[in-house]
């Protein structure tokens, strides 16, 4: 299995899209049964934020037959605060279940995006987090301003 995770900061809304692909048996499997998982993503993802006292909306999934893989997108809610024109965005939440850190796992920092690819257990992961404007981060923050 592999899978791309990219979020995208946009006002104070996270547009998370994560993209699994799967065995051809595995994704047979899915596609039998759809409705049970979305609604295990569903369960699982906002029981973590919860935790965090994060929330996440208008999810989206798709099933792509040729590359056998699924998509599940959403917004989330809460993670980035604004004072002013600066920004700051907890991932703690994103982070801490993939037993990652910013720092610790050497995210690459362009001036917008962070991002890492490895392994987490034996799955392939990439990871892209992407930016309005030039950021700086710690070791699960991230923050930015906007010009006025």
């Amino acid at each position: 299995m592999k899978r791309i995770i990219e979020v995208e900061a946009v006002d104070q809304t996270l547009n998370h899209h994560y993209q699994a692909f799967w065995a051809k048996e595995e994704f047979s499997e899915l596609l039998a049964d759809k409705a049970g998982l979305k609604n295990d993503f569903i369960a699982k993802f906002n029981k973590n934020l919860a935790k965090h006292n994060l929330e996440a909306q208008n999810f989206e999934f798709s099933f792509d037959q040729t590359s056998h893989s699924t998509v599940a997108k959403c917004k989330i809610y809460g993670a980035i605060s604004k004072s002013g024109n600066n920004y700051r965005a907890r991932f703690e939440w994103f982070l801490n279940p993939l037993g990652l850190d910013f720092i610790s796992n050497d995210f690459k920092k362009s001036q917008r995006v962070l991002s890492w690819e490895g392994d987490i257990g034996s799955i392939s992961t990439t990871i892209n987090l992407e930016f309005p404007s030039p950021i700086n981060h710690c070791h699960a923050h991230v923050w930015w301003e906007l010009s006025p």
